[in-house]
């Protein structure tokens, strides 16, 4: 097991993935942390590769229906999914 963070490659993007794996997944999972870079145009695509089993968080990513379809349909896969984001639309 492990985790798969998704994240926008934009400043803020970058900056949340790092704090959210120093405080809560380096000491969980010091060798399994699967990372990777999205933007929201194309977040849906990228979701799809987060490892089945492993921890889902999703970083900073504007939230639309096809976004999180994508992440309603992967929670099956997945014992645990977090969203964290701070724009008006999630």
């Amino acid at each position: 097991m492990g985790a798969t963070v998704v994240f926008h490659g934009d400043c803020d993007g970058v900056i949340a993935a790092y704090l959210y794996i120093k405080r809560f997944l380096r000491d969980l999972y010091p060798n399994h942390v699967n990372l990777v870079v999205t933007h929201p145009w194309r977040a849906h695509i990228d979701l799809q590769k987060a490892q089945p089993g492993s921890e889902l968080v999703v970083l900073d990513i504007a939230l639309n229906d096809r976004i999180s379809s994508a992440i309603v349909a992967l929670s099956a896969k997945h014992p645990k999914v977090v969203v964290v984001d701070h724009h008006a639309t999630s």
